[in-house]
């Protein structure tokens, strides 16, 4: 499979880009390295084991884990939703193609919430019960159609949705409707019912020591990926030497939320879905697929899948192994590969 965008456009990014940050890319392939078997041979990872019980579940950062649910919340990304209030505080963040060709977040809160809430908290898609279902928690949105929300019940989950009456919403009076709908989390977790208190499983495994992340033991150097759900939302992540992780850009523009602060992700994973369209386009989180973990300044290939809805996703290296991410956040791009999206990295 080609992972590809418009040459000319690919390298006016890159140049903007490094211009600003002063990074130094270096090409990388799209596909494992011919050498990859014989590398994993000579240079096995070898992490060190630690307690699952003194880290975060959905971040890997070592301490005392918060013994709460899982909280998804429904995020817009339109022009006009920006700049976002508390994505920042999220564990882990999926974006998805919904109408339109823009994107939308399903943003996961556990191990902190921000103080003053997330905004703005938009409706439901049919692809966003099978994305939280096995966290096992609260689903937070505006509203949508019946069908979304009954899926995402019956997957498991709690709904909390503004439209039948949760508490937890408001709205902001400097914001334009519908982009100003802002979620509280202590009321959210206030309406926890006794079935939807329990921490989520680890998504991810991580590398203690850092070094020993699989991008970086089996992976090589990527300062740029480059992605396009459509013609209109192609945002891309460059590597921050400084800040040790990925600063997220819309086109040439600077992610920015609403303190100023531009967005930063420690993992991002990168995968190739399907997209069905059922009168909007509806992500395929179901099945296996290709795809890439960029961490530590390092990109490796690695291929997902996920057996059934209310299953969790599980990613493998190129040796076959789970993959190891650095403690931190993570942000999963979900690349509609036969829907006109692609990717790339370099």
């Amino acid at each position: 499979m080609s992972f590809s965008v418009k040459p000319g456009l690919a390298a006016q990014r890159i140049t903007a880009l490094l211009a600003v940050l002063l990074c130094v890319s270096c090409s990388s392939s799209a596909t494992a390295p011919a050498y990859i078997g014989e590398f994993i041979e000579r240079h096995p990872p070898q992490v060190t084991a630690y307690d699952p019980s003194q880290q975060h579940p959905l971040t890997g950062v070592r301490g005392t884990p918060v013994q709460r649910a899982a909280i998804a919340v429904k995020v817009e990304n339109s022009r006009e939703a920006r700049p976002h209030r508390g994505l920042d505080y999220a564990d882990i963040i999926y974006e998805e193609l919904v109408e339109g060709g823009i994107t939308r977040f399903v943003a996961v809160f556990q191990s902190q919430t921000p103080p003053n809430g997330v905004m703005p908290v938009r409706s439901i898609r049919a692809m966003d019960g099978p994305i939280a279902a096995p966290l096992r928690g609260l689903i937070a949105y505006s509203g949508g159609q019946h069908a979304y929300s009954n899926r995402a019940r019956d997957l498991g989950l709690q709904l909390l949705s503004m439209d039948y009456g949760a508490s937890g919403f408001s709205r902001d009076k400097y914001r334009p409707s519908p982009h100003d709908v802002i979620g509280d989390f202590n009321a959210w977790y206030a309406e926890a019912d006794e079935n939807h208190q329990t921490p989520p499983d680890p998504v991810f495994q991580y590398a203690y020591p850092v070094s020993q992340n699989t991008a970086r033991a089996l992976g090589t150097p990527a300062t740029l990926l480059d992605v396009e759900f459509s013609s209109y939302e192609h945002p891309h992540w460059v590597w921050d030497a400084t800040t040790q992780s990925y600063l997220r850009f819309e086109k040439d523009e600077p992610f920015l939320l609403e303190d100023g602060q531009q967005f930063s992700a420690t993992n991002v994973v990168v995968i190739n879905v399907a997209v069905e369209w059922i009168g909007v386009p509806e992500t395929v989180v179901l099945g296996s697929g290709s795809g890439h973990l960029l961490t530590d300044g390092y990109a490796v290939p690695i291929t997902w899948s996920k057996p059934a809805w209310s299953e969790q996703m599980t990613f493998q290296g190129p040796d076959g192994n789970p993959i190891y991410l650095t403690p931190g956040n993570t942000w999963i791009e979900l690349v509609p590969h036969d829907f006109g999206g692609s990717y790339t990295i370099s």
